[in-house]
């Protein structure tokens, strides 16, 4: 009987150390990756900054999947997809391409540092940081007078033109004349209006022929 007992204890022990060594047992392999990026470190307020940034695994797994967001450590700024839409700031988005287009935006005029942080589903990680420098829009603005000496009284035609390279989507102009030295009146070419001085009044980009009569020596 105790013989028996015994063959049986052993048995089921035999049977317990199978049944454990058959169990399946998920492993994890942890795969390093590169983050690096290109961009455009110069732009304008206002004015979307081409970039890329791409992951680049130590070798391919089909089973990790990879995100990234981005943080603005200074300046003020966004990102947009390459459907203009934008993304908004610490939201995970999958690198699905591994390699992505990204447009900075700045808002705000000075130097903007960014944060770009790719992420596997295991944990790994790693950085880069994106550096720009945004600039007020130029503004090409001219004005052509006469070249020959004007007689006091009569009048004269002067065209002023603010650039079209400046048109930019919600940006707004404004202009304002005044005299540096010497008087007159200015009115519009063609309608006759006249040109209040020392008054900025909205202008959008465009040729504007003025007449001038001077009214002093």
């Amino acid at each position: 009987m105790n013989s028996l007992y015994k063959y049986l204890v052993g048995f089921f022990l035999v049977l317990a150390v199978i049944l454990a060594c058959t169990k399946d047992v998920s492993l994890y392999t942890e795969v390093e990756f590169e983050l690096s990026e290109t961009h455009e470190s110069e732009g304008f307020l206002n004015t979307s900054l081409s970039g890329t940034i791409t992951v680049t695994p130590e070798e391919f797994v089909e089973d990790i999947t990879y995100f990234y967001s981005y943080f603005v450590e200074s300046g003020e700024g966004y990102f947009v997809d390459s459907f203009g839409e934008a993304i908004p700031e610490g939201q995970e988005i999958s690198l699905t391409p591994l390699s992505v287009p990204l447009n900075y935006i700045g808002t705000s005029i000075g130097e903007h540092s960014i944060r770009i942080k790719a992420e596997d589903d295991l944990g790994f990680s790693k950085e880069v940081i994106l550096d720009y420098t945004i600039s007020s829009i130029p503004v090409s603005w001219t004005a052509v007078g006469p070249t020959k000496p004007v007689l006091l009284g009569s009048s004269t035609t002067i065209i002023v033109t603010l650039g079209n390279e400046t048109v930019r989507t919600g940006e707004t102009y404004e202009r304002n004349y005044s005299f540096s030295s010497g008087s007159g009146s200015l009115t519009t070419a063609a309608e006759g209006d006249v040109v209040v001085l020392e008054e900025l009044v909205p202008i959008t980009p465009g040729s504007y022929e003025l007449t001038y009569v001077s009214d002093a020596l």
